[in-house]
């Protein structure tokens, strides 16, 4: 696996992590849903879109 793809695994893994913290941060504040639900709906997102 060369650099590039390397970086970008990393990119894409960081935007997911991030993503994730704004749905938490979003559902702690506005709604009584469980944060499991929401993150891994999130990351359903990703693998499945």
């Amino acid at each position: 696996m060369n650099r590039g793809t390397l970086e970008a695994l990393i990119l894409a893994a960081a935007m997911i992590i991030a993503a994730d913290m704004v749905n938490i941060e979003v559902t702690v504040n506005v709604t009584d849903k469980p944060i499991f639900t929401t993150t891994t709906r999130s990351v359903d997102n990703v693998v499945r879109p």
